[in-house]
């Protein structure tokens, strides 16, 4: 199946689509924590940058990609990075959407990747992390969370 793959940052656009579920991950965090940080710089080479970016580490980024086939079909996607790691989501009772899903994800890895740095917190650990790609090489750190860290404003 031959796709072209856009991003799409209309948020009126996006808004009426159905996001939908996890269909596959993106890499594998568990046995190389540089596929998610090397997932990232892929999609910010071939995307740019997100419509949407948090600094909560379990919500990172979200793009809505747009498949299109030769016939001129169109498939609704997102790539983001949520509590498992990079994935990407759709509508999964369709049974087309995982074979195109399959092929974004074939797309995202075969990608080139971009410099970039992330800041965030994983606020189920109270640590900061900060990832990203420097001179081409991936990197990850983290630390605790220091007072500046915490948003205390709902509590006033």
């Amino acid at each position: 199946m031959k796709l072209k793959f856009e991003s799409v940052k209309d948020e009126e656009r996006v808004n009426s689509w159905n996001a939908g579920s996890k269909i596959r991950d993106l890499g594998n965090i568990l046995s190389d924590t540089n596929s998610m940080v090397l997932t990232y710089g892929r999609l910010q080479y071939l995307f740019g940058e997100p419509l949407y970016s948090s600094d909560d580490f379990e919500n990172a980024y979200d793009y809505f990609i747009l498949g299109t086939d030769e016939e001129g079909n169109t498939y609704q996607l997102t790539a983001y990075s949520g509590p498992t790691g990079p994935a990407i989501g759709g509508d999964s009772d369709d049974p087309k959407l995982a074979e195109v899903a399959e092929e974004l994800e074939k797309y995202i890895n075969a990608a080139d990747y971009v410099d970039y740095d992330y800041e965030g917190v994983y606020y189920d650990y109270d640590v900061t992390v900060k990832f990203g790609i420097r001179d081409g090489v991936p990197y990850m750190e983290d630390g605790e969370m220091d007072e500046e860290d915490f948003d205390l404003s709902d509590f006033e």
